[in-house]
């Protein structure tokens, strides 16, 4: 009976697993539009350029609604959690205190 459990335990955390992976995937790849640059890399790593002046990388989570950016600025660690949607090649960047940031999929 205990091999039961344990073995349907380690197929739900499998299951788990892939299930929140999925967005991750849809995600990789470069996101640009005229200034903003993001490229969400499958290592969970990422670049982020705005008009080729403000340039930081780190890495990056996601789940079905959010994108997750971790970075550092002068050695301290900082977060960045956007709401997105994504429809075929856009990717649309949502927060609730400035417009949308479009951006389409080059690779």
């Amino acid at each position: 009976m205990k091999k039961i459990y344990l073995i349907s335990f380690v197929f739900l955390a499998l299951l788990s697993s892939a299930l929140q992976a999925s967005p991750d995937s849809k995600l990789v790849g470069l996101w640009e539009n005229a200034s903003v640059s993001l490229y969400l890399k499958s290592d969970g790593l990422y670049n982020y350029k705005l008009n080729n002046l403000v340039k930081f990388s780190g890495e990056w989570t996601s789940d079905s609604k959010t994108i997750k950016l971790n970075y550092k600025i002068a050695g301290i660690s900082k977060s960045k959690l956007v709401n997105y949607e994504l429809s075929g090649k856009t990717l649309t960047i949502k927060k609730a205190d400035r417009p949308d940031v479009k951006l389409t999929k080059s690779n």
